[in-house]
């Protein structure tokens, strides 16, 4: 194995392959001789360099290349290059895709505590440049939890950058032992869209209500929620049309938000991802690859962030947030009533053999397998998802095996969700064409 590498030398060694050359380039350049953590810092160095415009693509590649990274334990040895090889692609795409901001000026600061302070006051005044500039002074410093304590909970009520800022934040506090400032860097993107637009954020609700059970009442409100439509497509749409229907008000209210119990709020949290993985199984399946991911990622992301932020405070917020996402995904994309649990008929096949005969069949091999056998289930999800290249696919399954190991009881269910989600993209990306799709969903 090489010698560790200082981050800009390690970075040249990516900087400028063609999309269209990747794999050779990969070989070539010997960049399977870099560890996985070497080779991670190479494509946050290129992949932090905020775009002047987001895309789907920019905004989710920060969030894509920390979801390979933290799958990357799971995967195959057989798989991991061509897991190495998928990041790399996300790096040569991302450089290719024009020209990065160029870096901010530093701002001199004698403790991260005072940057983080001034970074939330930045966004707040709407200053992109100053909050940009806090942001990387604190990722120098490798403040992550002054980082945290600054803007987390802004990032939970945001609609900005498709309300995916906290996912980047949470998926930092999984990898920044590992590769320190590197992961830091990347939430550049989420902290310039929460200061464009300080004012676009979840609307306060209004209506007092109590839940004497959370896990019980959160469950059939999110299981039965009005249908309503968007006036088009995208987070921000759907958010507003379920809040102009009055329905986080009407059936949530601030039952959450005034919770001073935070096993309550765990427990609302945990109901609420809970469904969101049911709605992938028994939901409409028409919005699989994409909206029933973000049904689940981002309410995951919230209740994740809470063993980061301990406080009464912040898990009320994250609870409220992760249901109020819940229901504006269900209400824009979902069937009405919810099934409380998958109805899955048992078939007698491999995970491997079921993934590319069809998402139930993969959904039932995982919902029904022996608890000796869901090791071999999570590496075969991990490694599908890994070696390919859609970033809803590898931000899902990384939330579905987090959320395993955060509710065991509910692990069934998680795996079931990822294998029927991995199994969309078996079937329409064969294993023998990723190589020649590596383009494909980028730019």
């Amino acid at each position: 194995m090489m010698n560790p590498m200082e981050p800009e030398p390690i970075a040249e060694a990516l900087s400028g392959i063609p999309p269209d050359r990747v794999v050779e380039s990969y070989h070539t350049r010997k960049l399977e001789a870099l560890s996985e953590t070497e080779l991670f810092r190479a494509v946050a160095q290129i992949v932090s360099q905020p775009k002047p415009e987001l895309s789907s693509f920019r905004l989710h590649a920060p969030l894509e290349i920390m979801a390979r990274y933290n799958l990357l334990p799971l995967v195959s040895p057989a798989d991991r290059d061509l897991a190495g090889i998928q990041m790399v692609a996300t790096a040569s795409h991302y450089q290719a895709a024009g020209e990065g901001l160029s870096p901010p000026e530093r701002v001199r600061i004698g403790r991260s505590s005072d940057a983080a302070f001034h970074l939330r006051r930045a966004v707040q005044a709407g200053d992109v440049e100053r909050a940009d500039a806090l942001c990387v002074s604190l990722a120098d410093a490798g403040g992550l939890q002054e980082l945290l304590d600054s803007i987390a909970d802004l990032t939970l009520r945001t609609l900005t950058g498709a309300a995916h800022t906290h996912i980047g934040l949470m998926l930092m506090t999984r990898m920044s032992n590992d590769v320190g400032h590197a992961a830091l860097g990347l939430a550049r993107a989420g902290v310039r869209a929460l200061a464009q637009a300080p004012g676009l954020n979840l609307k306060r609700v209004t209506t007092h209500r109590t839940l004497k059970d959370p896990e019980t009442e959160l469950s059939a409100i999110l299981c039965s929620v009005p249908v309503v439509s968007p006036p088009g497509p995208g987070m921000v749409a759907m958010m507003q049309a379920t809040e102009e229907a009055g329905l986080p008000d009407g059936l949530l209210g601030d039952a959450l938000l005034s919770s001073t119990d935070e096993v309550r709020c765990e427990s609302a949290l945990r109901t609420a991802c809970r469904i969101a993985a049911l709605s992938m199984l028994e939901d409409k399946p028409e919005p699989a690859k994409y909206y029933w991911t973000h049904c689940l990622t981002l309410p995951h992301a919230s209740w994740a962030l809470t063993r980061f932020l301990p406080g009464r405070s912040f898990a009320a917020e994250a609870a409220h947030t992760a249901a109020t996402w819940v229901m504006a995904i269900r209400a824009s994309h979902g069937n009405g009533n919810l099934k409380p649990m998958p109805e899955l008929e048992q078939v007698e096949m491999d995970l491997t053999e079921a993934l590319v005969h069809s998402p139930r069949a993969a959904a039932s091999v995982a919902w029904f397998a022996r608890q000796d056998e869901r090791p071999r289930i999570e590496q075969t999800i991990a490694t599908e998802a890994a070696i390919r290249n859609d970033a809803h696919l590898v931000k899902y399954t990384w939330a579905c095996l987090d959320c395993a190991v955060q509710d065991p009881a509910q692990a069934p269910l998680y795996h079931a969700a990822a294998a029927y989600l991995c199994s969309i993209w078996c079937i329409e990306q064969p294993k023998d064409g990723v190589v020649r799709n590596l383009g494909e969903g980028r730019g």
